[in-house]
Parts: C-alpha cells; sequence; structure tokens
C-alpha cells in the first residue's frame, strides 16, 4: 500500500500457531514496515491466551556509514550496559559520546534515548528514535573478529553499525492475557556537515 505522502507500508501477521515450537499459544504478531523519506519499524505482539507471555524482541539495524571507526554515537552517555567483547561485565557508558574502538558488542539497558549516529565520511547523521524499547544494542566486529567471521570479509566491518532497538535481557517484556506491546523504531537520514 502506498499512502499520500509517498510511503510504502507493508504489513506481516503471525497468529495462533500452536504447532510451531516455541510460539506461545493465543499469541498474536503483526510486523510493519514503513518505507519513506524515514524508516518506520514497528512489532505488535497481542497476547489473546490463558496465561502471561515473556519474550525478547529486537529490531537488528545494520546501518550502513563511511567508516566504522570514524563514526560516533550519541544518547547512550551516562548509561549502563552490558559488554559481551569484554566477558560480560557490566559497565557505564562515560559522558561523552560512543566511539568504535575494536569489536564492540553492548547492551545497554534501561534506556529509551534517541541515538544518533554521526558519520563524518559520509557527512551524514542517522536518528534513531524508539518507543516500547528499554534497550538498546551497540555492535560491530572491529577489525579482529571480523577476519574470524567466515560470512564477513575482512575490512567490510568499516561499513557498518549495528544500533538496535528492543527489549533483551533485564528488559524482557510480560504481556499478560488480554494485553499487547509494541515496539516502533523510526530511522531518519539528514546532512550533517561537522567536522
Amino acid at each position: 500500500m502506498v499512502d499520500a505522502m509517498g510511503v510504502v507500508e507493508l504489513t506481516f501477521a503471525l497468529a495462533d500457531a500452536p504447532d510451531a515450537t516455541g510460539w506461545p499459544a493465543g499469541a498474536v504478531l503483526r510486523y510493519r514496515v514503513g518505507i519513506g523519506a524515514a524508516l518506520a519499524l514497528t512489532l505488535e505482539v497481542e497476547n489473546r491466551g490463558p496465561a502471561p507471555i515473556q519474550f525478547e524482541d529486537v529490531f537488528h539495524t545494520y546501518l550502513a556509514v563511511g567508516d566504522a571507526a570514524r563514526i560516533h554515537v550519541t544518547g547512550l552517555e551516562g548509561a549502563a550496559f552490558l559488554d559481551e567483547a569484554d566477558g560480560f561485565v557490566r559497565k557505564r557508558e562515560g559522558a561523552g559520546p560512543l566511539v568504535l574502538q575494536g569489536e564492540t558488542d553492548r547492551v545497554y539497558d534501561e534506556t529509551r534515548a534517541t541515538c544518533t549516529v554521526w558519520d563524518p565520511v559520509a557527512r551524514r547523521r542517522v536518528e534513531i528514535a524508539k518507543t516500547g524499547s528499554d534497550a538498546t544494542v551497540v555492535w560491530n566486529p572491529g577489525p579482529e573478529r571480523a577476519r574470524a567471521l567466515p560470512d564477513l570479509g575482512d575490512d567490510e566491518w568499516r561499513g557498518f553499525v549495528c544500533v538496535e532497538s528492543g527489549n533483551l535481557g533485564r528488559c524482557a517484556v510480560v504481556v499478560a492475557p488480554g494485553a499487547g506491546h509494541q515496539l516502533s523504531v523510526r530511522i531518519q537520514s539528514a546532512p550533517w556537515h561537522g567536522a
């Protein structure tokens, strides 16, 4: 469907599927994608079953960048995170923007902040605004880990960063019978003329 603003919207649905392994009885899933000046993603879970359901959800958004070694990410200043690249140690982000240094695999829990990827090489900024999300994952394998991944070329790590919105780990979602949950993300790019 194309709306009056030229946005293409797609909706995918999975209704009650009790025979599917791991799929809770009575759970309904809808995934909406809006493609226009921004990318809008919405995941809705409705619990029509007799018992609460618990789950994790996350949008695995890979963002193209000019050089991952030169970007910085704002919106996570001071947030607590689980550093999976450093043995799952709990840490806290500093006061400044996040600058990727080697392998980065962090789960920032209990954060609802909008994040911005500042990309001086591509001369743009990418804003990731979210609702219904209590966690943000930032991932890039860096040069050493990239060499060990069979589906990634040695230098391909430079071309992307993942800034993922969702609910996982300590922020997993519990939906009571008759209730629902909605996770939404809006990703938009704009020119940046910074240093």
